[in-house]
């Protein structure tokens, strides 16, 4: 099955690639989908900020022009993170600073497009999914109103959706 991670060769830490990373995000989204439906609005939340996260950094490793089949390493992703907020003037992001990684991208889709709604738009989901969302969900619980919980969702999927209208330099695979 196309879908299904188990089909797919295992996306293991330090050997990520822009595809892995999109396949992944889209696994992710559909894991927080069914989990929301069924109610578990805490691992729909992380879930989709993970799917974000990768879609953020797959889109500043292609604006980078990485290929989409080479590994992501350590130093890659330091490398495309330090040069590029050097260059365009934003703060470095690290690991899991959503906000910070957004707009890295959105300097970078300026960089390469000079689309500024698509720039500001990037920032504003991001700022929706970070306010919710932190990589440290996994340690404790969070109390979310459904309201919070589809406001992820929304984002999360304007992500995908947007995100892979530009599949040469931004995206889905």
């Amino acid at each position: 099955m196309k879908d299904d991670p188990g089909s797919e060769r295992a996306i293991v830490p330090g050997k990520e690639t822009i595809r892995m990373l999109r396949r992944a995000a889209t696994w992710r989204f559909k894991d927080a989908e069914i989990l929301r439906l069924g109610g578990r609005s805490h691992g729909a939340v992380y879930l989709y900020g993970y799917c974000v996260e990768m879609i953020v950094k797959s889109a500043c490793y292609a604006l980078d022009d990485r290929d989409p089949f080479s590994p992501i390493t350590e130093a890659v992703r330091d490398d495309v993170a330090r040069r590029n907020a050097a260059e365009l003037g934003v703060d470095k992001p690290r690991n899991h600073q959503l906000v910070k990684w957004s707009r890295l991208l959105a300097e970078m889709v300026l960089k390469h497009r000079t689309d500024r709604e698509l720039s500001r738009e990037i920032v504003v989901q991001a700022q929706v999914v970070e306010n919710r969302w932190t990589a440290d969900m996994r340690y404790r619980p969070s109390r979310l109103s459904p309201g919070e919980v589809e406001a992820v969702g929304a984002a999360a999927l304007w992500f995908r959706r947007v995100l892979s209208r530009y599949p040469n330099k931004i995206g889905g695979d």
